[in-house]
């Protein structure tokens, strides 16, 4: 057992049924739909998980400074959103491989402790045939909705790594919680808003958030302003370079 700590700032004032996770991975998918989430349903910091494992980018040890001078350790976090009864779960930083585990398991007795009964993990995935397509199982009986507004059952995916693996294997194995899986599929591993769009537009339609995607919409429009301008120039290039070697003789 490593040093691991959940700090408490806030205790909700009734249960909360419901959660929802996403951690840095592949598109960032589930980073960039809690981000959005937290920041959309207005959460509120009520605690924070610090452990050994946690560590920033390069798995180095440090903290993170904001704008005003202030840093904390890494951690995994937890907002309940304001306008509904709901628990946000959110990392920028992945736990050590080996770490990994232990950290899930403070996850999920913390949200037990809170009263929750369903937690949906968010994560992203390759593809690019079905990119903007979402995955989704689990053991929770509103999967049914979810389905009914378009999410695919999953038949592509073998593996889900990192802690959202492991936090959907410590759910499994303390089986006090109702889980579901929704994966994001993007077209290629890099940092993908559309996946992230079509994750939180299934979930909006679901659970009825009334979410405004004006902001994520304009950013999406100017990632693929940025793409078709990318494109036309390396076209371009190739264009002038294969004028260039050409030979002047015909035959």
């Amino acid at each position: 057992m490593g040093w691991t700590k959940l700090i408490e700032y806030e205790k909700p004032k009734a249960p909360v049924k419901v959660a929802i996770a996403g951690f840095p991975g592949v598109a960032n998918v589930g980073g960039q739909v809690q981000a959005y989430l937290v920041n959309e349903l207005k959460g509120k910091l009520i605690a924070r998980i610090f452990s050994e494992h946690l560590l920033l980018p390069g798995n180095v040890a440090g903290i993170t400074i904001d704008e005003k001078g202030g840093f904390n350790l890494p951690s995994v976090d937890f907002y309940l959103a304001s306008t509904r009864p709901m628990i946000l779960v959110y990392s920028q930083v992945q736990p050590l491989p080996w770490g990994q585990m232990e950290v899930a398991e403070e996850i999920v007795r913390y949200l037990r402790s809170l009263g929750v009964e369903t937690v949906i993990v968010v994560t992203g995935f390759v593809n690019r045939d079905d990119a903007g397509k979402v995955i989704i199982f689990g053991n929770d009986s509103i999967i049914e909705e979810f389905y009914r507004h378009g999410a695919m059952q999953n038949r592509q995916i073998k593996t889900i790594i990192g802690l959202a693996g492991a936090f959907l294997g410590a759910l499994k194995k303390n089986d006090s919680m109702k889980y579901i899986s929704i994966t994001g599929i993007a077209e290629d591993i890099s940092y993908d808003p559309k996946a992230s769009r079509a994750v939180l537009s299934i979930i909006d339609s679901v659970m009825k958030l009334n979410l405004n995607f004006e902001h994520l919409d304009k950013r999406i429009a100017e990632i693929e302003e940025i793409r078709r301008r990318l494109m036309e120039e390396l076209e371009e290039q190739v264009s002038e370079e294969s004028e260039e070697q050409s030979p002047e003789y015909v035959g």
